[in-house]
């Protein structure tokens, strides 16, 4: 069952557009148990946030802004099928529309911009969970077909996972992809910092005016490893000549009998080498990719949230049995440190 919402307009008279005017009812929707969780504004468009999916809604003057045919209508679009109770939409795009509430931070860092930033992350994020979840239900599938039985002849049949080289490449490279979005939300903070070694200079940076015991400094080194594997990796594939060694090996059997499963071997300059399962790689590539930018909004907005009525404004974390139901998957809100 669609759900019916009263949206507010300016109103004007403007004979047969009078139409357009005043507020308008909108069913969204066509599923039930699927109540508005927030509306937000991306892309200069009105997005309605349910709890299973996204909406974009256009009104007639959106579409026709000079007026010029009367019989175009309101519409409404299904942009993605996921809403706030997706952890992904909840955590990026949701958190992101609480943080960068206006008034909360300096006029410079712009609410319209860090939620296109946001929005855009959160596809790319989307889109690496499927091309991870299909890759690790794929090897799943694998493993429980073999059974480790010899056939007639004696012989052992080793599975194998088609094209396995070619999809850790492009999970890879999806990655590396969307990272830009890190640096974009960076950049709304500190313009001056540049895209390329961007995570050294914000480690810097936070060291310098926060303390090397800050949390958000912290937080930050911690992260440094993970984003400098991920452009030497992808820097790899794109150019095979650079010094380094990259091996995704298939399944195999080693010598004491046991069957491997796949696996990805990295090594590069002085960084440790990497030598893990495929499967427990790209798994954690999306978790970090996600907290990531989940945890740096919150680290960022914090230093720079502005004061409320003269007392401090801060980032608190949420407890989950705190949360509302529509907004289950944030995790932070601006608390007030009142001393009136």
């Amino acid at each position: 069952m669609s759900k019916c919402y009263n949206i507010k307009m300016n109103t004007k008279d403007n004979n047969l557009f009078d139409w357009r005017s005043g507020a308008f009812r909108m069913e969204i929707g066509t599923q039930d148990n699927d109540p508005v969780s927030a509306f937000l504004k991306v892309n200069n468009k009105l997005f309605c946030l349910t709890r299973k999916n996204i909406h974009s809604i256009m009104t007639a003057d959106t579409i026709d802004p000079e007026q010029t045919n009367p019989n175009i209508r309101h519409t409404q679009q299904n942009i993605l099928p996921y809403g706030s109770d997706n952890r992904f939409v909840g955590g990026i795009l949701q958190q992101a529309n609480i943080l960068f509430e206006e008034g909360a931070l300096p006029k410079n860092i712009t609410n319209p911009k860090a939620i296109n930033i946001a929005f855009n992350f959160l596809n790319e994020i989307l889109a690496l969970n499927t091309l991870v979840e299909e890759y690790t239900s794929e090897e799943k599938q694998i493993d429980e077909f073999f059974n480790g039985n010899p056939r007639k002849d004696g012989s052992l049949l080793i599975p194998s996972l088609p094209n396995l080289e070619q999809k850790i490449k492009k999970i890879i490279s999806n990655a590396d992809h969307s990272i830009f979005s890190i640096i974009e939300l960076v950049q709304i903070f500190y313009p001056e910092i540049k895209t390329e070694g961007w995570i050294e200079q914000l480690f810097k940076k936070l060291k310098l005016e926060k303390g090397e015991n800050n949390q958000a400094t912290i937080f930050i080194n911690e992260f440094r490893d993970f984003i400098k594997i991920i452009r030497k990796i992808r820097n790899k594939i794109e150019h095979p000549r650079i010094v380094g060694i990259l091996n995704i090996n298939n399944y195999k059997i080693e010598p004491s009998g046991i069957l491997t499963k796949p696996t990805i071997y990295f090594e590069s300059g002085n960084m440790s080498p990497l030598n893990i399962k495929t499967s427990e790689f790209v798994y954690t590539v999306v978790e970090n990719l996600f907290q990531l930018f989940q945890l740096l909004m919150a680290h960022l907005c914090n230093i720079h949230a502005q004061p409320f009525a003269d007392d401090k404004r801060i980032v608190d974390e949420i407890p989950p049995d705190k949360r509302r139901d529509e907004e289950k998957h944030v995790r932070f809100r601006y608390s007030i440190l009142w001393t009136k």
